[in-house]
């Protein structure tokens, strides 16, 4: 009985599910074998613990509860929320100032004082260059030298 130790018996089957023929070689054999002995305590020390600890009623915190619950509620409060308000939320700001500087634009285009416009680039250039010397203005039969064109760009 020396030469057949009981080790993988006792780790393939638990030492509650053993029936009784196996149980009695087990004490058998760890009355003779120190080695196995010591493996059999191992295990029912292993098993004992596993009880305890699967018998054990483990209670959640007294806020657990709370904390789950309003989660849960703030989550159906987001989903109900329509995705109108959801995208305005979101947005809101970045549509604020794209409104008003719309609408600074808009005031500038239709409140600019006459007076600024008189004193425009374009209109200017108009009055210091004589129609007769402008480019554009020579009939298609004439030609303009290169003297009217130079004495229209420096004058």
């Amino acid at each position: 009985m020396r030469d057949q130790h009981i080790i993988k018996l006792i780790a393939d089957t638990p030492l509650n599910k053993l029936n009784e023929q196996e149980r009695e070689m087990v004490y058998a054999h760890i009355a003779q074998c120190k080695a196995c002995y010591d493996k059999y305590q191992v295990a029912r020390t292993a098993s004992a613990l596993l009880k305890a600890r699967s018998a054990a009623v483990i209670e959640p915190s007294p806020f657990f509860k709370t904390r789950v619950m309003a989660a849960i509620a703030e989550k159906r409060r987001a989903q109900e929320e329509p995705a109108f308000q959801r995208f305005w939320r979101a947005t809101r700001w970045l549509v604020s100032s794209m409104a008003v500087l719309v609408i600074l634009l808009a005031a500038s285009t239709f409140f600019v004082s006459d007076s600024s416009i008189e004193n425009s680039p374009m209109q200017a250039s108009s009055e210091i260059y004589p129609t007769e010397l402008t480019i554009g203005s020579a009939n298609e039969t004439d030609e303009i030298t290169y003297g009217q064109v130079m004495a229209s760009i420096y004058e």
